[in-house]
């Protein structure tokens, strides 16, 4: 009896050491298993307005990862703001993910709670709890037909779309048609362009525009750059007229038709070109009005004044006459070129 309750206690033993040790084993084996697994998630995306930008990229990038989506659903909007205030949403859309989150890492996503959560980074979104759209960009463009050689505007929609700028108006005017909205933007020149909306929803745009406008009553006013036409008077300002004076004989003397190139580069818009010989009538009555003692030079003439900042590019290579005219002057600022002195 004693030899059989002996064995019995140790059968006790052995299968409770057996159990705890299989116990021991099947918990590790489970956090292995729970570690290693896919994130069991649910996804919630909360809708903003029709013009809004898309999270259907975010929603994707999430499903791109180790996880097992048990549930996916979408708000409509007067549901999202309802949910929003439980998220701390303060912009729609946005995308609520719960579950196993702390096996995720999701950039651009913040913590709330047990929760991930990503608001619209981009505009145009709603802002809550106004409800209002933000990032909505409307155009005025009044532009001025009769004048052909004029600079147009139609780079800047382009350059807003190239940048995401949600553009849902352009309006064009004659100028004949615009007299109370020239009036309102106290504009001069034409062709202009008027930014209404919330252009600085668009920060590193708002800053290249800014940079070229004026800002009346919160609207960003761009005038078009020389030949433009002047509003006071209906004067076309802009147009320049460069002559090339050279020397014939002089058969190994730079290309003097290289300024056009740098000129050009600088915006200049020239309304004429012309070949002068020096020993022409017309050569020589340049050489003695302005005192020119080397040739191939240039000479520009016109209204050069409307071009900012040129005369002090040009202060550096030439002169500028008493009447206006510009004389290049300076051969070795376009390097070691022959040239002919008179």
């Amino acid at each position: 009896m004693e030899t059989r309750g002996i064995l019995a206690l140790g059968a006790i033993i052995l299968f409770i050491l057996v159990a705890s040790n299989f116990t021991l084993t099947a918990s590790k084996y489970l956090d292995f298993w729970n570690a290693n697994s896919p994130a069991k998630i649910s996804i919630t995306l909360l809708e903003g307005c029709d013009e809004c930008t898309s999270l259907d990229s975010i929603v994707a990038s999430i499903k791109s990862k180790d996880v097992l989506v048990k549930t996916e659903q979408t708000k409509d909007f007067a549901k999202s703001k309802e949910v929003a205030s439980d998220y701390g949403v303060d912009k729609l859309p946005a995308v609520i993910v719960e579950g196993d989150t702390n096996k995720l890492s999701l950039s651009g996503f913040r913590t709330e709670g047990n929760t991930l959560v990503y608001e619209s980074q981009t505009a145009p979104y709603v802002k809550l709890p106004s409800g209002d759209v933000v990032g909505i960009i409307e155009i005025l463009y009044i532009d001025d037909s009769e004048c052909e050689i004029c600079r147009g505007l139609e780079q800047i929609p382009e350059y807003l779309e190239s940048e995401g700028v949600y553009v849902s108006t352009i309006v064009t005017f004659e100028h004949d048609t615009a007299e109370e909205i020239i009036n309102e933007y106290s504009i001069e020149f034409l062709p202009t362009m008027i930014i209404l909306g919330d252009i600085d929803a668009y920060p590193s745009v708002n800053q290249a525009l800014i940079s070229i406008s004026e800002i009346v009553d919160s609207a960003l006013v761009i005038s078009a750059l020389p030949p433009y036409k002047q509003i006071s008077d209906g004067q076309i300002r802009g147009g320049v007229d460069l002559v090339y004076l050279q020397d014939a004989s002089c058969t190994d003397c730079y290309n003097v038709e290289l300024h056009q190139v740098a000129i050009s580069n600088l915006g200049i818009y020239l309304s004429s070109e012309s070949d002068v010989d020096v020993g022409s009538v017309e050569g020589q009555n340049y050489v003695s009005t302005y005192n020119i003692t080397a040739v191939p030079t240039i000479l520009l003439m016109g209204d050069l004044e409307v071009y900012e900042g040129f005369e002090s590019v040009w202060n550096s290579v030439g002169t500028i006459e008493t009447d206006g005219t510009h004389v290049f002057r300076n051969m070795g600022a376009i390097g070691d070129v022959n040239y002919q002195e008179i």
